[in-house]
């Protein structure tokens, strides 16, 4: 993340620090600490809304009902030289989030009946090479498209990128959309599955090079919240598109003050939220407003810290 909105993600953080100190003991009885709880919300809106957004995306909430990236991957990558495929597997779904965000390619979920989606996408973004991971059948249907099945260890991601990967384990299901979104632009990480099956080898697989792209975002990415439910897909997708993701508790800025630090001023601007859990497009604004109309002194219980930047 650079440029706007680099500096605009490091205060947004500074803003759920200083209201986790509220909670820490700093807010007084009676009311008293009003002040701060209506400079903290102003600072949330002020960050947010200081956000320079690409005019290409609605100046409203988006939710993206997306379980597989294929609504993401169209909004955030109108071409793409690179897609990754993972099967429906967590040991997959991650390994392909892993190499999506370093090539800066979309990702999606293969289901076989979803076959007919998948080329549709690639050839929507003129995509001339697919990274399989996993239990992904065959997409050779033709000459000018290179199906990679990849082989499983570390050598076939470094030779892919001629990048130098580390390791993660990703203990339970609840960490992996975290750990997704947490995934350092320009810091290959290798996020393995310790739960689950092992991830599926094809007898015929083999490394190949993967074209890496540079990040598409311009410093111009929409803000994206998502939670620990959201598609690994959809956020590894954002991600490779160079948004940075924030992990919030609850859907429901209503029901949850880091959600509200996270959408405070954008009801009317642009955001996109992943997973169908924020509720309609037009419902998760409305919460927003109820939220910043409701929002009480000493009423900030259960927020906590943002993860720090990726970028």
């Amino acid at each position: 993340m650079t440029g706007t909105n680099k500096r605009g993600g490091i205060q947004l953080a500074a803003v759920v620090a200083s209201a986790s100190l509220l909670l820490a003991g700093c807010a007084g009885e009676d009311g008293e600490d009003e002040p701060q709880v209506d400079r903290m919300l102003q600072d949330a809106r002020t960050v947010n809304q200081s956000r320079h957004v690409s005019d290409r995306f609605e100046p409203h909430p988006v939710v993206m009902d997306d379980p597989d990236g294929f609504a993401t991957s169209e909004l955030f990558f109108p071409s793409s030289e690179v897609l990754i495929l993972a099967d429906e597997t967590p040991a997959a779904q991650l390994r392909a989030a892993s190499l999506a965000v370093v090539a800066h390619a979309p990702m999606l979920i293969y289901r076989s009946e979803k076959h007919s989606d998948v080329i549709r996408e690639i050839e929507r973004m003129s995509t001339h090479t697919v990274y399989a991971v996993g239990k992904v059948p065959v997409l050779g249907y033709t000459e000018k498209l290179t199906v990679i099945k990849d082989p499983g260890d570390q050598e076939a991601l470094e030779e892919a990128t001629a990048l130098q990967f580390a390791e993660r384990e990703v203990q339970r299901p609840e960490d992996a959309a975290a750990a997704v979104a947490g995934l350092a632009d320009g810091e290959p990480m290798w996020l393995r599955a310790g739960y689950g099956s092992d991830q599926h080898v094809a007898e015929d697989a083999k490394p190949g090079v993967v074209p890496v792209r540079s990040r598409q975002d311009a410093a111009m990415a929409p803000q994206v919240i998502a939670w620990p439910e959201s598609s690994l897909a959809a956020i590894a997708t954002a991600r490779a598109f160079g948004a940075t993701v924030y992990m919030t508790d609850e859907p429901d800025p209503r029901n949850s003050h880091l959600t509200l630090v996270l959408t405070a001023g954008l009801a009317e601007r642009p955001l996109v939220a992943l997973g169908k859990a924020f509720g309609t497009s037009v419902e998760l604004a409305q919460r927003i407003r109820e939220a910043e109309e409701k929002i009480q002194p000493g009423d900030l219980n259960n927020i906590s810290s943002l993860p720090q930047s990726p970028d």
